[in-house]
């Protein structure tokens, strides 16, 4: 193996002038590593003139250029291509990077489980990048995978900028696996089988923090292309591909719950602590000198914090939804300690009830709707204010009237609704099953 302080050699005078060429690539290539791969040892049985056979010793390369999402690497066949060609290659392997097709990958196989095949997602996402790369005129090596043959193979009319435009790579990947899996693997056989993506999950925990430093990453390089007004910059910020960075909704509903109930010391300076009066009055005694002063907290700040979860039992809120909600509820009362008071309405309160932390799931999964009818949300906000809360989340499709917003109570609204529109006030986050 290379050591990880050597950077590539091969890619060297493609990587300057691309650098130098497109104010985009500019900034992505920085934060790629670039590395000269070694070739694989392995052996071969061949069979000799006599017609006897023998085990051999063999190189193998994965291929001229691919990445595991954070390194790109190069090999002896790189060399092989003219300057330009090397230069929209580079070019190619740091937008898999840019793009996040590894963690995109990742996320499909996990989805499709034995449907998943890397090939085809290959094929997918090598198509999107090159149309972009040509269109933004950059020179590729001949038997490229074409976007225009890959929409000809689904039955796709769409010329190729038109569906670039249109199409992320988790949309071609999709009618190109049910094409194949209606057609046979046959149709694909014209397509090399690559290694630009490589199966392992190298990205593992760190998976959301990568994609959300990349993100930032790509707007910022975007930008400084569209500012020189040249390079791929100009069509990349347009393109469908570009990853759609989402916060799940049980990331957010934590964040603001465990924020709102917290328990945060209010110090009284008029109040020491007993441990300084303790120091204070042996320093006097003793004739020493006497400790720096500990304020004490003031005893209205020891309550502890209150959620009124408020559920809606008019609407259409799937028994699987209400059971994820209750759980992160719950979770976040048992890491917090904060109380819960649990509030069913539709289009009045039909039940008002304190709950003990372990008790919410299973409270939640007792609960009959009843479906259809009205709904109004001013009484569940209304008797939420009687338990002095916290915060109020109120999980609901948003179909009903909205009273007043309540004064210095945060409130978050947790929408099943199909349609996402927002509440005239607190936050609307969208459950997603």
């Amino acid at each position: 193996m290379i050591p990880a302080q050597i950077h590539s050699e091969r890619a060297t005078l493609a990587l300057q002038k691309l650098v130098e060429t497109d104010p985009a690539f500019g900034s992505l290539s920085l934060w790629c590593t670039h590395r000269d791969a070694e070739p694989e040892h392995g052996q071969a049985l061949l069979e000799t003139a006599a017609g006897e056979h023998t085990l051999v010793d063999i190189q193998l390369e994965i291929a001229p250029a691919y990445t595991d999402g954070r390194t790109i690497f190069y090999g002896s066949a790189f060399a092989q291509w003219t300057l330009d060609e090397q230069v929209g290659v580079a070019a190619h392997e740091i937008m898999h990077v840019a793009l996040q097709h590894i963690a995109r990958a990742q996320k499909l196989r996990e989805r499709y489980g034995p449907r998943y095949s890397n090939h085809i997602f290959n094929i997918a996402a090598d198509a999107l990048i090159n149309e972009t790369l040509i269109q933004s005129g950059y020179t590729l090596p001949s038997g490229r995978v074409e976007l225009a043959k890959v929409l000809r193979i689904i039955g796709s009319t769409e010329q190729p900028l038109e569906a670039l435009v249109k199409l992320d790579v988790e949309q071609l990947f999709l009618a190109l696996l049910e094409t194949v899996e209606q057609k046979g693997v046959q149709i694909l056989r014209s397509f090399p089988d690559k290694a630009d993506v490589l199966q392992g999950d190298v990205l593992g925990t760190e998976d959301a923090l990568l994609s959300a430093e990349w993100a930032q990453r790509l707007d910022r390089a975007l930008q400084a292309g569209q500012s020189a007004g040249r390079g791929v910059g100009q069509l990349m910020s347009k393109i469908g591909d570009l990853p759609k960075t989402t916060t799940p909704w049980e990331v957010i509903l934590r964040r603001m719950v465990t924020k709102a109930v917290t328990f945060r010391p209010e110090y009284s300076f008029s109040t020491p602590t007993r441990r300084w009066l303790a120091l204070d009055a042996q320093a006097r005694h003793t004739g020493g000198k006497s400790p720096g002063f500990e304020p004490g907290i003031r005893q209205a700040a020891l309550k502890r914090g209150r959620v009124a979860a408020c559920v809606d039992v008019s609407g259409s809120i799937s028994q699987p939804m209400l059971d994820r909600f209750g759980g992160e509820i719950d979770a976040i009362s048992r890491k917090t300690g904060a109380q819960i008071t649990l509030i069913v309405f539709d289009h009045g309160i039909q039940m008002v009830k304190e709950l003990a932390s372990d008790a919410l799931r299973t409270e939640l999964l007792s609960l009959k709707f009843k479906g259809g009818g009205g709904t109004s949300f001013v009484e569940p906000v209304e008797e939420a204010l009687k338990h002095d809360p916290s915060i109020i989340v109120v999980l609901t499709d948003l179909y009903g009237p909205f009273g007043p917003a309540p004064a210095r109570i945060p409130v978050v609204w947790a929408s099943t609704g199909a349609l996402q529109h927002a509440a005239p006030f607190g936050k609307t986050i969208y459950l997603k099953s």
